[in-house]
């Protein structure tokens, strides 16, 4: 390790950065398209959830309660129903920094850059 890389934390620096680069990607007009099917029966389904009604589970009961929450804080949106998604999604370009070790630096965070794209 060289003198100037003691000084200096550019890796963290960077994954902060290519982590804000993968929040920006996912959360610029999220709520701007209309649903697809799949997300419009999910978001139903916590709706009722959040009104008290029963919906019928389709295997997914976790990410319904996590989407009603959402729902209960944010209100009932485009933006709401794929926000937890999108937040999974940023989160993924952050793997990378847990496996730098065994990547290395460069490979982990060019890793990190593609999954945050």
């Amino acid at each position: 390790m060289q003198e100037h890389d003691k000084d200096i934390p550019l890796y963290p620096a960077l994954y902060v950065l290519v982590l804000s680069l993968a929040l920006f990607l996912r959360l610029y007009h999220l709520g701007a398209a209309p649903l697809s099917d799949f997300e419009a029966r999910t978001a139903l389904q916590a709706r009722a959830l959040l009104h008290g009604e029963s919906p019928v589970l389709e295997g997914q009961p976790l990410t319904l309660m996590f989407q009603a929450a959402v729902f209960f804080l944010l209100g009932e949106s485009n933006f709401a129903a794929r926000l937890l998604s999108a937040l999974l999604g940023a989160a993924l370009a952050a793997l990378p920094w847990f496996w730098r070790r065994t990547l290395g630096e460069p490979s982990a965070l060019l890793l990190a850059a593609g999954l945050a794209c």
